[in-house]
């Protein structure tokens, strides 16, 4: 921390664990921002690790009222410390009400979308005897070369495009890292010239560091 500090910089994980230390040191601080938020939201809570559990168990006082979203199958940051079966674990040190939502309104459109995700839950409920009852069949397009991907990437988003001509369209391309797949995309997309916000940042891109250097700076005028 302190070579961080020294440098300019702070990580995330830096930011949380100082607050954790100023709220365990300053009673009256730790009451003021137990009053300040007598209503916690959060959301992705499946992906909260050690360190955001403790300042969010930090912050709950006895009228905390608290409302938490998330869904165990989502979680994706093991790697950062998420807590498995955090939800179970709120639910009880908490004394939470657990409600489940039974439709899934993001594939209601789409039936094989919603008979693969029925499906991926049966399995995590049993996966040595899942009551799998119906296949899913969900149509996807393979390409021989990363050129040839982004061209039909291209060829999808002009299609969308012209589906919502009245309409300002946002897609989203997803990918688990950045690489030359996604600079065959930019490249492709570039050369249309189709506008896009670029988000895969980088510890070293400027963005990222001038957020960081920017969070310090909030926090040491806050010393």
């Amino acid at each position: 921390m302190e070579f961080f500090i020294g440098e300019n910089y702070i990580s995330f994980n830096g930011i949380i664990a100082l607050t954790l230390k100023l709220l365990a040191d300053h009673q009256e601080i730790k009451d003021f921002y137990q009053s300040y938020f007598p209503i916690i939201v959060v959301d992705e809570f499946q992906d909260t690790n050690v360190l955001s559990w403790a300042l969010l168990r930090t912050l709950i006082n006895d009228k905390t009222q608290l409302f938490f979203l998330g869904d165990s199958l989502q979680r994706i940051y093991g790697f950062i410390g998420a807590i498995p079966n955090l939800i179970s674990e709120a639910k009880q040190r908490l004394s939470m009400e657990r409600i489940a939502l039974e439709k899934n309104y993001r594939f209601m459109s789409n039936n094989e979308m919603l008979q693969l995700d029925k499906n991926i839950r049966l399995n995590a409920e049993s996966p040595s005897d899942p009551n799998i009852q119906a296949n899913a069949r969900v149509p996807f397009t393979y390409k021989t070369s990363q050129l040839a991907e982004a061209e039909e990437i291209l060829n999808r988003i002009s299609q969308l495009a012209s589906l919502e001509s009245q309409n300002r369209t946002r897609i989203a391309i997803l990918t688990n890292q950045r690489g030359s797949n996604i600079d065959k995309i930019i490249e492709v997309l570039s050369r249309e010239r189709v506008s896009y916000f670029y988000a895969l940042f980088g510890e070293d891109d400027p963005e990222y560091l001038l957020f960081h250097r920017e969070c310090l700076n909030q926090f040491t005028r806050q010393l």
